[in-house]
């Protein structure tokens, strides 16, 4: 901005400067003019006049030219510039896009990779709940065939239940 407000400034002043000279230089005509009786001199001053005139508004206007240059020169510095402090800023936000888009593909990620642990980690305690009911209903059938095998120790035949029924219905008192 202060650069901006420099090159403004001094354009300014010298479009002063130019306009000071061209109104100085112009008024130097004013009253420059002798009347004389010879119309070969009076014709030959007047094409003096009209040379130097020619001359100073030829030199006045090639100054006026390389101060327009001087002018688009320094638009053009002032436009590069303002292009390059864009570019700067434009690439500073995108690289600090860039790392903010790097640094949550790598949360992402961890977070991916926590979620992982967690499922094989609940996946296991759910085996080793299913192992425990498998060995503890394995259990309870070892039990309950340990207990059987126990008591079919104490069965009785077939023939001797068939008298052992027969001898209650006859000797109703033993009961």
């Amino acid at each position: 901005m202060a650069l901006a407000r420099k090159v403004v400034e001094k354009l300014i002043w010298r479009s002063n400067v130019s306009y000071r000279q061209c109104s100085s230089s112009a008024s130097s005509y004013w009253g420059t003019w002798e009347p004389t009786n010879n119309p070969r001199v009076a014709q030959a001053r007047l094409v003096k006049i009209r040379k130097d005139y020619k001359m100073q508004v030829s030199e006045l206007r090639k100054q006026y030219y390389n101060e327009l240059q001087a002018q688009k020169l320094e638009e053009d510095a002032m436009a590069k510039l303002r292009r390059s402090r864009v570019l700067a800023a434009k690439e500073k936000r995108n690289a600090a896009k860039k790392e903010q888009a790097r640094l949550s593909a790598l949360e992402r990620l961890q977070q991916q990779a926590e979620f992982t642990q967690l499922l094989l980690k609940e996946k296991a305690e759910k085996a080793e709940r299913q192992m425990r009911k498998l060995r503890q209903i394995e259990k309870r059938r070892d039990k309950d065939k340990e207990l059987i095998r126990q008591k079919s120790s104490q069965w009785i035949d077939e023939k001797e239940l068939d008298r052992r029924i027969v001898e209650a219905f006859v000797d109703t008192t033993q009961l």
